[in-house]
This record gives C-alpha cells, structure tokens and sequence, in this order.
C-alpha cells in the first residue's frame, strides 16, 4: 500500500505526528511518503500523485486533487486527520474574524466540517474528541478514534545527562502556548504550591519572546519566578529525553485533560506527568479551572499524598500505524466495490 500524507512541514506538532504516522506505516511494510503542503514542486513526484490513499494532516491543495484525477482517471482517495482540539479550532476560526485590520479569511473550523463532510474517512486521535466529531458527522458516516503513538524504544532510552535538574521536585513544562495549554494558570498557582514546599522548581520552556512580555511579568510579580526559570528554548528530541531523567514531574496543562504528543513522549520516558482530569496516559490528575485548587492538588502529589493513578499504558508506534492501516483497508475495499459497481452498471 502507497500512502502520501499531506502536512506542513514547519516543525509543528502536527508535522511532527504526520512523520510518526509515516514512520509507523514504513515500518509495518508499507510504501508512505510526507509531502510538504508548501512546497508545489513535491505535489508533481510520483508518490504525491500515485499513491493510493492521500492523508491529509492539514491542507490538500485543489490543483493536485485535480492533478491526481487527470492522472489516474478517478479522484483522489482522501483520509483526513483531525488534529487539534476541536474547541480550539473554533477560537482560531473566531480570531481571524475579530476585526477588518485583522481579516483572514481563514476558517479552520469550517475546514475540519468540510473534511469531516467529504473525505474518505475521518480520523482523530483522542477519545474525548471522537465523541464530539461523531455528534457533527452527518448519518452513517463513522468518525474512526486511532490511538496516539509515539516511538516508545525512543524515548525509553537515552542517557542521564549528569546532575539532576534543580528543584525538589524539579517540574518540567514546554508545551506550545496556544491559549488552550499555556503556562497561565501554573504561573498563578505557583506561589501558593512554592509556599507549602519550598524546594519545587519549576522549568518552564517554549514561551515564545512575544508572550514573555506578559508571563514573565506575572511571574515576577507573584514572586512565581523565584522558583521558576521561563525561557524560549527548544530542545531536539535526545537532548529532551536525556533532561527528563533529571526531573521529577512535568505539567501538561491541556484544557479539558486531552492527551498530547508531549504528555506520552514523556510517560515513554519515565517522567511523571500531571494533567487536567481525563488524561488517561497521566501518572495524576488535578483539577481545571480555580488556580487555588489546583495549586491543593499539586501540594498532594508533591507530597506523596495522593496515589499514583492506574494509567493508560502509553501506544508505541506500531498500535497508531495497525490502526491507521485497518482505516486504510476499510476505505480501499470501499472504494473498490465502488468501481466494480460502476463496472457492472
């Protein structure tokens, strides 16, 4: 089977995950290529155009669709990859309307109703998300939840980097902030968790120069940066793993406890992770919403008060590339009897 999955390749998350589906398919035998939505001169290679599924990860230009249609004699056979928090998807959609000096007519909500309306097939990858995409899809159409995998022989291995990270627990937290998982409401809550255990360091990383204006001026002004360091950094992802045995938690603060890419990375490594009640690859759950009760439950676990929870074990590689492969299957076998049909008509 040949697949071509279509994704910006910028460096984001969802670039990221589009190459690990990649990975998971060529690794299960499979022929799967990662074209750069960007980029039209990839659209003309013979993978872009010959393949027999297209799984778009974010955008699958018109021209191409027409491209694969005069090439092959029949559309293109799409699956679409929902990526993102649906609630998410619609404050994007909502910010780029906010004003006539601001308007982009674009609507990533709508595209995610389009894809959800028209593809192949429609796949997600959280549980949570998958019972909402399911009350959208219009009667008989199935909206297929595929595990999240990560390359678990990865980030098991790797090597202590030496001296343990400061702090007593040392927290790690470099999710991207978007509004849906910034450091926000950790840096409010820090104080008052810094006050009952004062050894707790927070590594706060990833905090872009343009919103450091206003979070580390919060920090520095409820004393939250006293026990905290916030930069820009990145990391690769042997340097990250290697951090991680030399820390004691990390806070994945995705709203609504969806799981990320980050949270299970680091579970694979051995890194306890707090997240928002319903992440079910976390070692332990707090509370969302009021920063006092959530700075309680931090208390608990960095106390040893609270239980380590019976967690999700986290899927490798190989569960997301069997799942995607049996969508894969389903709709070929689909769009065969299609033709066949036609054939006999």
């Amino acid at each position: 089977m040949k697949t071509a999955h279509w994704a910006l390749t910028n460096g984001s998350g969802l670039h990221h995950l589009a190459m690990a589906c990649v990975a998971a398919e060529t690794r299960l035998g499979h022929e799967a290529t990662l074209i750069n939505v960007d980029d039209p001169s990839a659209w003309q290679s013979e993978a872009a155009t010959l393949a027999d599924l297209h799984v778009v990860h974010s955008h699958f230009p018109d021209i191409q669709y027409a491209r694969v249609k005069n090439r092959t004699g029949k559309p293109p056979t799409i699956v679409f990859c929902a990526h993102g928090i649906p609630e998410h998807n619609v404050e994007l959609a909502v910010q780029n309307y906010l004003g006539p000096e601001q308007y982009r007519p674009i609507d990533h909500w709508m595209l995610t109703r389009e894809w959800l309306r028209s593809a192949d097939a429609f796949v997600c990858f959280s549980p949570r998300q998958h019972a909402i995409y399911q009350t959208l899809a219009q009667k008989g159409r199935v909206v297929d939840l595929v595990p999240l995998g990560v390359d678990t022989a990865f980030w098991a291995g790797g090597t202590f980097a030496g001296e343990r990270m400061q702090g007593q627990p040392s927290v790690w937290m470099s999710e991207n902030q978007a509004r849906i998982k910034w450091a926000l409401d950790v840096l409010i809550a820090w104080p008052w968790v810094c006050e009952a255990i004062p050894q707790a360091f927070l590594h706060a990383h990833y905090i872009p120069f343009d919103m450091q204006r206003f979070l580390i001026d919060l920090a520095n002004s409820n004393g939250a940066a006293m026990r905290a360091v916030l930069t820009a950094r990145t990391f690769s992802h042997e340097t990250l793993r290697n951090l991680w045995k030399g820390c004691d938690f990390m806070l994945a603060t995705t709203r609504y406890g969806d799981n990320t890419c980050l949270t299970m990375q680091a579970e694979a490594a051995g890194l306890k992770t707090i997240s928002y009640t319903g992440n079910q690859y976390a070692s332990y759950w707090m509370p969302e919403g009021d920063q006092r009760m959530m700075a309680v439950e931090l208390i608990r676990i960095f106390a040893g008060e609270t239980p380590m929870r019976d967690k999700t074990p986290v899927p490798d590689l190989a569960d997301m590339g069997r799942a995607m492969v049996a969508v894969y299957e389903r709709v070929l076998g689909r769009v065969q009897e299609r033709v066949l049909e036609r054939v006999i008509a």
